[in-house]
């Protein structure tokens, strides 16, 4: 009987701690995908959207934006951005900015957080510190730009040595 006892009372307390330990998104203003752990279908989160329950040791891609993601004890997550990878163990909140520039900056506001950037250089970033990352430049794909008709006819005034578009 004290068996019995004691194994409903150890599962009691580890159901409590399961309850409690959340991952939380805030302030998303872009783009991200929740991949759960072990891989399988990302899920895609536009701004505004409400947010899923994060399974425990989940994966966050940042595509576009920044958020605040904040983690509880026991749970753990890891976001990915640009190539770069942040690990946040339990009881920690991190600010990641993706930039449009390919720039990806990261502020640990609470706990620690382990870095691994696109190049392989990894870095512990305690609380209150900030990196900022360059990122991976040849994944940034710049908006098209749209020049209209461009004259490609010109005349040559031979006295000015000048070069200017025909005009009609």
């Amino acid at each position: 009987m004290k068996k019995i006892l004691f194994v409903l009372a150890v599962s009691f307390f580890a159901f409590q701690l399961s309850c409690f330990a959340t991952t939380t998104i805030s302030g998303q203003t872009g783009i991200i995908k929740v991949v759960p752990p072990g891989g399988g279908a990302a899920i895609t989160i536009k701004p505004g959207e409400t947010v899923p329950p994060i399974v425990d040791g989940s994966t966050i891609i940042v595509v576009t934006g920044e958020l605040t993601v904040a983690t509880t004890t026991p749970s753990t997550v890891e976001i990915s951005t640009r190539g770069n990878k942040i690990s946040l163990p339990s009881n920690t909140t991190v600010q990641v900015s993706n930039n449009t520039n390919g720039a990806v900056k990261v502020y640990d506001s609470m706990g620690q957080s382990d870095i691994k950037t696109s190049d392989g250089k990894n870095s512990t970033l305690n609380q209150g510190q900030t990196i900022v990352i360059a990122g991976n430049i040849e994944a940034y794909q710049p908006p098209a730009l749209n020049l209209g008709p461009i004259d490609t006819q010109a005349q040559i005034d031979n006295r000015r040595k000048d070069i200017s578009p025909t005009t009609p």
